[in-house]
């Protein structure tokens, strides 16, 4: 059926979503920006000190982490490594291959729907590294932008 908009009048009322249950639900957001530019020459990823903490609020919970970040690989044609971790766990990563043709900065975004299956803090981290050749930056100072992790638990 419908309804004749002619006997519509006045304001609706504001959609309130507190009283949502159940999956899918927001219940709660973390941000944090990378403290400093970190460089590694190493081949085994190193952590940069970039990291962002929640405590879930039940085990079903399931954690998006969403990071993205800028970085520079200054050796011509080499490979740029970056990695997420949850605590020891490497749970997503990339290898971005420089084109061979110029020292380009680099950026990427890693989003991973984890879970933890706990209610104590967990920590996300970013890990870098190279192929053994030249430099690899996370957040680079010449670069536009910040590297950032976000995490999003979600009602499950």
């Amino acid at each position: 059926t419908s309804i004749d908009a002619t006997k519509l009048s006045g304001a609706l009322p504001a959609i309130d979503g507190s009283a949502l249950t159940g999956v899918g639900k927001v219940l709660q957001v973390v941000s944090s920006e990378a403290p400093s530019v970190f460089s590694t020459t190493n081949s085994t990823v190193q952590s940069t000190g970039h990291s962002a903490t929640i405590t879930p609020s039940a085990t079903t919970s399931k954690i998006y982490v969403m990071v993205t970040w800028v970085g520079q690989q200054l050796a011509v044609g080499r490979t740029y490594k970056a990695y997420l971790y949850r605590g020891a766990t490497k749970i997503n990563g990339v290898h971005l291959q420089e084109d061979g043709n110029s020292i380009p900065k680099t950026s990427g975004v890693i989003n991973d729907l984890d879970s933890p299956a706990t209610t104590s803090a967990v920590t996300y981290e970013m890990f870098v590294g190279t192929d053994g050749v030249g430099t690899s930056y996370h957040n680079t100072s010449n670069a536009i932008g910040k590297a950032t992790i976000t995490l999003m638990e979600i009602g499950a």
